[in-house]
């Protein structure tokens, strides 16, 4: 949920408002998934995803940039244990969700494995209802 709520945030940062784009819709139900864990962990962090992931359409998707999510998730897996950032991955262009923005190149190709399968899960949800 974590990763594809990322991939979200990276993909529906550069829509505009108003958009019909059915990520905007995808990131929002990802996002919203994985909102309760975080709020139990961080509340401001909680608030961040939420606010950049809310679907709406009287503002700009993504309006603080990706880069707040990854920043929301790099606090709230500070806090706990039950979140490893290195098991979220590394994405090139904004780096990680570790304190250190590194992932070995096996973190990175777990990653986008993982955004692939969260994406064509979310595609098969949507096929069958």
């Amino acid at each position: 949920m974590i990763q594809s709520t990322l991939h979200y945030a990276v993909n529906n940062e550069n829509l505009p408002m108003a958009s019909d784009d059915p990520a905007l819709a995808e990131g929002y139900i990802f996002s919203r998934a994985i909102l309760p864990y975080i709020d139990a962990i961080d509340p401001s962090a909680a608030a961040t995803i939420s606010k950049n992931l809310n679907l709406q359409f009287t503002a700009r998707p993504v309006i603080d940039g990706s880069k707040s999510i990854f920043n929301a998730f790099t606090i709230a897996s500070s806090k706990t244990t039950s979140i490893d950032c290195r098991d979220i991955g590394y994405l090139d262009t904004i780096g990680g969700v570790c304190l250190n923005g590194t992932g070995s190149s096996a973190t990175k190709e777990l990653l986008s494995f993982r955004i692939l399968l969260g994406v064509t899960a979310s595609l098969l949800l949507v096929a069958c209802s």
